[in-house]
């Protein structure tokens, strides 16, 4: 597996995951993951005897861009404080149904579906308090280009979040985004979202900047995962459409 490194040295490491790729082997997908790739790449990684080395955080499946990699236990502990201290600013990229207001914050306690274990949702009582920024980067009609600024990290709290206002993101399947919710819209739009749906073939959410405290040497350091391309794609149709 080829690792496209943003950035390495003793203590740690920034990949740029693609999309498609699973962080950790888990049910159904046990060879091909991100973390078999590490094991391959690097002689060093923090928690050698767990099932999970070098695993900080992770990234849905289906979401690109930045992640980091701890090389050692001690750097692992203090990224890992960072993290649970709400100490490390993170910037996603997303396209969304629908026009949002310029900007926001989406908050509530996140549960797990009653319906389906997998999948998670907003509730009344008895969650886990979430909270994310966003801003309206551009609108094309019918789709907002979004930049997101999550300040907990639940599991798939972006998903959710954007799903509780009405606006789900594109493509994403699972919390009611996917080409069904293209029929919500005006038939005018029905030739554009067909070719939109052709080239991003994924949740279109991507990891775009994070910002953290170097483990050893307290420097703050801002990391950065271009665009990929199947959003680039996207983002030229809507702007020659606009």
């Amino acid at each position: 597996m080829d690792l496209n490194i943003i950035f390495e040295d003793d203590y740690l490491a920034v990949i740029n995951k693609p999309t498609g790729l699973v962080v950790h082997p888990g049910s159904g997908n046990w060879s091909g993951t991100l973390l078999n790739g590490l094991v391959h790449h690097f002689n060093n990684l923090s928690r050698q005897d767990s099932m999970r080395p070098g695993i900080v955080h992770r990234l849905d499946k289906d979401t690109s861009g930045v992640i980091i990699i701890a090389k050692n236990d001690k750097s692992h502990d203090n990224l890992s404080e960072q993290f649970s201290e709400r100490k490390v600013k993170k910037e996603y990229l997303a396209l969304a149904w629908g026009k949002l207001n310029d900007q926001g914050i989406i908050e509530g306690e996140m549960g797990r579906h009653t319906r389906d274990r997998k999948l998670f949702t907003m509730v009344e009582s008895g969650g886990r308090n979430s909270s994310t920024e966003f801003e309206l980067d551009e609108y094309f009609p019918p789709l907002s280009w979004l930049r997101l600024y999550p300040e907990t990290g639940r599991t798939h709290q972006l998903r959710v979040h954007l799903k509780s206002i009405g606006h789900p993101i594109f493509c994403d399947d699972a919390y009611g985004g996917g080409a069904k919710y293209a029929r919500s819209f005006h038939v005018k739009y029905t030739q554009l979202l067909n070719r939109l749906l052709k080239n991003v073939n994924r949740v279109a959410l991507h990891a775009h900047k994070l910002e953290i405290s170097h483990p050893e040497t307290n420097e703050t350091m801002l990391f950065q995962a271009p665009i990929p391309e199947d959003l680039k794609r996207a983002l030229e149709i809507l702007k020659n459409e606009k």
